[in-house]
């Protein structure tokens, strides 16, 4: 079974591995988390359609840069 700090820490070697890097994404999570919490009770929906809104949100805006780089 692999955790979000793992997937970072695997996804930081495609790159070329820099732990600096790997944990400085993996401090993220925390932040991330809180802030999915603090959504799901604000808009009294789950925390999985909080989350999914979110990557929904990230990968549109990733979209967004690719088509205008």
């Amino acid at each position: 079974m692999t955790n979000a700090g793992g997937l970072i820490n695997c996804y930081t070697e495609l790159e070329g591995y820099d732990r600096k890097r790997a944990m400085a994404r993996t401090e993220q999570i925390h932040d991330r988390l809180l802030e999915i919490l603090r959504k799901a009770e604000a808009e009294h929906i789950p925390t999985y359609l909080v989350a999914n809104r979110m990557a929904e949100q990230r990968i549109e805006a990733i979209g967004r840069l690719r088509l205008t780089a």
